[in-house]
């Protein structure tokens, strides 16, 4: 997650999501955009999870395993502010 103040910090190309009161960023943000990462998350790519989602779909892709390395082996569940965001730019399955 890249956590901003407000949907106009973010970088036009890139879908932010407000996020609820239970997963506010570090410095109270509501809002984040989820950058994609590489090589177990150790780099960093400036693009956004829902664009490489559409793009997927685009290139034939017949699901979508989606899954966010800042909720891995916290036992609080999926990312559903994530998985809202794939899902509802997509129409092919997000799991």
């Amino acid at each position: 997650r890249v956590y901003v103040a407000s949907k106009d910090d973010a970088p036009k190309q890139h879908t932010v999501v407000k996020l609820d009161d239970s997963c506010l960023g570090p410095d109270g943000e509501k809002y984040c955009w989820y950058q994609c990462t590489v090589k177990g998350g150790r780099e960093e790519r400036d693009v956004c999870a829902v664009t490489v989602s559409k793009a997927a779909q685009t290139l034939g892709a017949g699901e979508i395993m989606l899954n966010c390395i800042d909720m891995d082996g916290q036992c609080n569940g999926y990312d559903l502010s994530l998985l809202n965001a794939v899902s509802g730019a997509v129409s092919i399955p997000v799991i």
